[in-house]
């Protein structure tokens, strides 16, 4: 008798709770939308390509969510919405206990600025996303232009139609050097040429760098690397126009020519 009045007394406080939180789950959602908070996540809090103002008037276009109960706003449509906008890389929106609409977004941060043979550029972040560039923020990043075809500023580097372009190789080197602290601060430019090779532009130094293709490129970083914290750095910036990466296990240097000596 007092284990069936144990089940009960288990069975009715569940049912209890349940009724409770859907009596609460139900107030929750036609109660009004109370307000909207965005937060935009990016390495410099005080700038960036995504503005919350404008977010504010795209979410919120002539005031109708906040006009609206809980239950009306379609969170998915809001989702789309603002996945439409280039610069968001991932948004997370839900309302919370107080009826706040919270909107969560991640900005998209480039690894390098692409710009084709007629001027163009756009970017490319850290995932291969093409993106447009903005006209009220530029960030400070490394610089690809050269031979590069014209192409849509958008999709994926990783996509069918654009593995096998100069636009992968670029990435995939460009991808190489963010991911390393010494050569993001040492390269500042990549140069595409006719033969779909690469040069890089050091910071400092005034010479150029043959990369060549982008075969063995992580082993072609890591010599130059390794030349910057001996030769280099033994000799100075001063002593080569040229440095050669081009022959895997080697690399050959042309010293400037000193005039007036």
């Amino acid at each position: 008798m007092k284990k069936i009045l144990k089940i009960s007394f288990v069975v009715l406080l569940a049912a209890g709770i349940l009724a409770l939180a859907v009596y609460i789950y139900g107030q929750y959602r036609n109660r009004p939308v109370q307000g909207i908070t965005v937060h935009i996540f990016r390495d410099n809090p005080k700038k960036g390509f995504l503005n919350r103002h404008e977010l504010l008037k795209t979410i919120n276009k002539d005031s109708v969510l906040t006009k609206s109960l809980v239950k009306e706003v379609d969170l998915k449509k809001t989702a789309a919405l603002l996945n439409k906008n280039p610069w968001i890389e991932k948004s997370d929106i839900f309302f919370n206990i107080e009826g706040q609409l919270i909107v969560n977004l991640k900005e998209r941060k480039p690894i390098v600025r692409v710009f084709n043979k007629k001027g163009t550029s756009f970017y490319l972040d850290k995932k291969g996303f093409l993106f447009p560039v903005s006209s009220s923020y530029a960030p400070h990043t490394l610089i690809a232009n050269g031979y590069i075809p014209n192409m849509p500023v958008s999709g994926n580097v990783n996509d069918s139609t654009l593995k096998k372009s100069v636009l992968h190789d670029i990435f995939q080197l460009a991808h190489l050097i963010q991911n390393d602290e010494f050569l993001t601060s040492a390269i500042s430019q990549l140069y595409v040429n006719s033969k779909k090779q690469t040069d890089l532009i050091p910071e400092i130094g005034g010479q150029i760098i043959r990369f060549g293709s982008i075969a063995d490129a992580k082993t072609k970083l890591e010599n130059l690397k390794a030349f910057y914290k001996k030769a280099y750095i033994k000799y100075g910036g001063d002593r080569y126009s040229t440095i050669n990466l081009q022959y895997i296990n080697q690399i050959v240097c042309t010293k400037k020519q000193r005039y007036g000596k």
